[in-house]
């Protein structure tokens, strides 16, 4: 098994600096055969890195302690679930998990776009290569799963880290990691497109799903470890500005700018600079996620172990950033606009302005991130807490909320007056109500919160206003039903209208956020039938339960809720310690869910003499909206990803058209919007 794994990570390195060699000198010298040549080479790594990952899921599976990395992360006592998902439960497994996916990545990449993208190819498959190599090389020089016991072989395994044998944390890292390797075709495709000299928009045709699969694996990634860190830390938040979260989220936030960006240039044939830089920063953010993670340098619940590895990533990235601008300064001349900034109330300038935001914003947190670090490094560590992260965050938060509800509404080049009247007045006066209605009648909260939840309501009421305008306007025109002329907008511009479902979904998640302010939480040491009062909730403490399993003892607790003087039923939290890690016992919550607040009780320390036990108890409202915010926002990017368009039937003539009123765009009308193509979508 060693052997063979063993073998399978030298032929991956071998492969690949054949295929990057291969790819380079044949588009040099315009040689098929040498392209080809690169091709199979490169679906030559894709199956060695699935062979290695199939024949290290395998020694997990059946608990073989000859490799060190398979008993130092798993037990025969552990469900086999849980075993395979160890693959990546530490630093050498999940490299190469991060080596298998970008290699698939990387073969479907080169097999969908060979003939789209012509000579671009061989660079974008060289550069994707390179990378391959530089993470072969650290395998092959310091993290192979696959090193074995010389001698004794143990006759048990240390286990995985209890805090990772939770579901959440079985999807959240393969998530992250998809989101990771599929910004390097993007990247790939840049570069490529640049060494080649064809600096048109085939490149960002090429590259928009894949930055799109990235957006979406990346939140969905986010979301799953807040939803992990909400259950399983027992702190009673679910984000807390860790530098692993910040890890995902950083190339998260590059990632929404280049979106965005890349269909300005579609439109108007501007910002080229700034798509081939956003494509390059936001590759680069992903290695240095990884850096954080791996070197030791950040403190974090589920960061790895301090390790010299991660310094050569540093040394990576620093050769990306010289590299990548070199050439992007070497073909500055070929990345001229043929457009400009016509006016400040144009979708451009806008969208323009959503870059600056969201790269200050990924700058911002990767300062206060690293901050720690390097002040340890000059003298005393000085941590930065989540309200410091907060007092610059927020501001910038609600500048994207702003961004998001008036962007996409402007037309390109110019906006008039009236349009602009007409498209915002509605939306204003709801913004408005809300927030004046919350701030007179609703909860006590503070005043970003209120204007936070205004702007949700403008940026909702601004999104739906446009549809359902068009949808009223063409049936009327079309003598069909409301929801049948919907639908056909829906299909016809799913691309555009899929970014504003998305849109909806980022002001949900705003709304669950901004319930930070009425958070409520008390931590009290309680006896068996004292009561803790907390809001309308009143706690009745009924004892202690201590059982055992093969692979831990848990100690769960007994509360009945009551609410109002009405008891709604009993929660059990509980603390977990694994017989192999009883120093890091776990907090297994427990939460009563209801769509306007959550009852979240965590069991802290116990007295087994005379049975009582510490609990804390947090109220969180709204957080439900963040659940269903990344549910609306994933559904909106599966409507801008599949291909919708082709199950739309013709759309029949429209007599009304001329006759139907302007909107924020300018001369064009509702239903003209409508039936545009979708080619200024998100």
């Amino acid at each position: 098994m060693a052997t063979i794994g063993t073998l399978c990570v030298y032929l991956i390195l071998l492969l690949a600096t054949w295929s990057a060699a291969l790819a380079l000198v044949g588009a040099r010298r315009r040689s098929s055969a040498m392209v080809q040549s690169a091709q199979l080479a490169l679906y030559g790594v894709a199956a060695s890195a699935t062979l290695a990952v199939l024949l290290l899921a395998y020694a997990f599976t059946i608990s073989d302690y000859s490799l060190i990395y398979v008993q130092q992360h798993s037990e025969r006592a552990m469900p086999v679930f849980y075993r395979i998902t160890a693959l990546w439960g530490g630093m050498e497994g999940s490299l190469l998990l991060w080596v298998w996916l970008l290699a698939l990545v990387s073969a479907v990449a080169m097999r969908t776009n060979q003939h789209r993208l012509g000579d671009i190819v061989p660079y974008a498959s060289a550069v994707l290569m390179l990378v391959v190599v530089f993470f072969g090389v650290v395998m092959v020089v310091s993290s192979n799963p696959f090193d074995a016991y010389l001698s004794v072989t143990p006759e048990t395994g240390k286990g995985l880290n209890p805090l990772l044998q939770n579901p959440y944390m079985v999807t959240h890292p393969p998530s992250l990691y998809l989101g990771f390797v599929t910004l390097t075709v993007p990247f790939a495709f840049a570069m490529g497109s640049l060494l080649a000299g064809r600096v048109d928009e085939t490149w960002l045709h090429a590259a928009r799903p894949w930055a799109l699969v990235s957006w979406f694996a990346l939140a969905l990634g986010l979301t799953l470890g807040m939803l992990w860190a909400y259950e399983e830390l027992g702190w009673g938040g679910y984000w807390g500005w860790d530098p692993v979260e910040n890890a995902g989220f950083m190339p998260w936030l590059l990632c929404t700018a280049f979106l965005h960006s890349i269909m300005v240039q579609d439109r108007r044939q501007m910002l080229k600079v700034w798509n081939v830089v956003l494509a390059l920063l936001a590759f680069v953010m992903t290695i240095f996620g990884t850096f954080l993670t791996r070197s030791g340098f950040i403190d974090s619940v589920h960061a790895f172990a301090r390790s010299n590895i991660g310094y050569v990533f540093l040394g990576f990235i620093a050769l990306t950033l010289v590299v990548g601008f070199g050439v992007i300064l070497w073909r500055r001349p070929l990345l001229r606009s043929r457009g400009a900034l016509e006016s400040a109330l144009s979708r451009e300038f806008w969208f323009l302005l959503n870059n600056w935001v969201l790269l200050s914003a990924c700058l911002l947190v990767m300062v206060l991130t690293i901050f720690p670090g390097i002040s340890e490094l000059f003298g005393d560590k000085i941590t930065i807490s989540i309200p410091a992260f907060n007092r610059w965050m927020v501001p910038i938060g609600v500048a994207l909320l702003v961004l998001t509800g008036v962007g996409p509404m402007l037309g390109w080049r110019h906006s008039t007056a009236a349009g602009l009247r007409r498209q915002f007045q509605w939306p204003t006066v709801v913004g408005l109500l809300v927030g004046v209605g919350l701030g007179l009648w609703g909860p006590a909260a503070g005043a970003v919160a209120l204007l936070t939840w205004a702007l949700c309501a403008f940026v909702i009421a601004t999104v739906l206003q446009e549809p359902l305008r068009a949808a009223s306007v063409r049936a009327r025109a079309a003598q069909t039903g409301f929801g049948q002329a919907l639908g056909g907008l829906l299909l016809r511009n799913h691309r555009r209208y899929g970014g504003y479902v998305v849109h909806i979904g980022v002001a949900l998640m705003c709304v669950g956020f901004a319930g930070e302010s009425l958070k409520q939480e008390k931590e009290a040491v309680l006896r068996p039938g004292e009561r803790l009062t907390i809001g309308r909730y009143e706690l009745r403490y009924d004892g202690l339960r201590i059982t055992e399993d093969d692979l831990k003892g848990m100690l769960t607790a007994g509360l009945t809720v009551f609410e109002d003087g009405k008891p709604t039923g009993t929660i059990h939290p509980a603390r977990w310690v694994y017989f192999r890690h009883e120093d890091s016992p776990t907090t297994e919550v427990a939460i009563q869910r209801s769509t306007g607040e959550d009852l979240f009780v965590a069991l802290g320390g116990h007295d087994q003499a005379s049975g009582s036990a510490t609990f804390k108890v947090v109220i969180n409202p709204l957080v439900t909206f963040v659940w269903l915010g990344f549910v609306v926002m994933a559904l909106g990017a599966a409507i801008a990803g599949l291909p919708l368009s082709a199950l739309a039937r013709p759309a029949r003539p429209i007599p009304a058209l001329a006759r139907a009123e302007p909107i924020a765009r300018g001369s064009r009308t509702d239903a003209a919007a409508a039936a545009k193509d979708d080619t200024d979508a998100p």
